[in-house]
């Protein structure tokens, strides 16, 4: 369990040491862990701090040759 996972417990009223209903288990953390994720696209994707270089050929007639897709994750 990370600080972020900790203070949303706190924040919802769940205790760390001995929690009731999100267990310190894989399955019993995904709700949090979801959300957590969820929120940090949203803060990225609105305060456009995730940013990315393409490069696209100016050239006449000119097609891509190869496309190299970059699959990237946040947080």
């Amino acid at each position: 369990m990370n600080l972020l996972e900790k203070q949303v417990l706190e924040m919802i009223g769940e205790s760390v040491d001995s929690p009731d209903v999100f267990l310190d288990t894989d399955a019993g953390m995904a709700p949090i862990r979801d959300s957590l994720n969820d929120a940090i696209q949203e803060i990225v994707m609105l305060t456009g701090s995730h940013k990315r270089q393409y490069f696209i050929p100016l050239r006449a007639n000119q097609g891509f040759y190869r496309i190299v897709l970059n699959n990237g994750h946040f947080g």
